[in-house]
């Protein structure tokens, strides 16, 4: 299943249980995991294209892609961290 889908299922997971406060961040433990996980395959993904020998634009425009990819998933971090924050403040 690719990573983003499976960060936003697990967020998905937690909102919908967020009424009780309870396993939350189990939840946001696995989404950190999957944006530490992404963030490694953008920048594997990044050096690959410089290594390649592609030409110029094409390198770019993957590049962007890329770069596109990793802020959605730094985007589900940071939703993971508020939701840790509101399990702290209720807890």
């Amino acid at each position: 299943m690719p990573l983003i889908v499976r960060q936003c299922e697990l967020i998905y997971e937690a909102l919908t249980r967020s009424q009780t406060f309870k396993g939350l961040s189990t939840f946001s433990v696995e989404v950190h995991r999957l944006g530490r996980e992404g963030d490694q395959i953008a920048r594997d993904a990044i050096a690959q294209l410089f290594s390649a020998g592609m030409d110029a634009l094409e390198v770019v425009k993957w590049k962007v892609v890329y770069n596109l990819l990793e802020n959605c998933v730094d985007r589900c971090d940071d939703v993971a961290k508020i939701i840790e924050r509101i399990v702290v403040k209720h807890a």
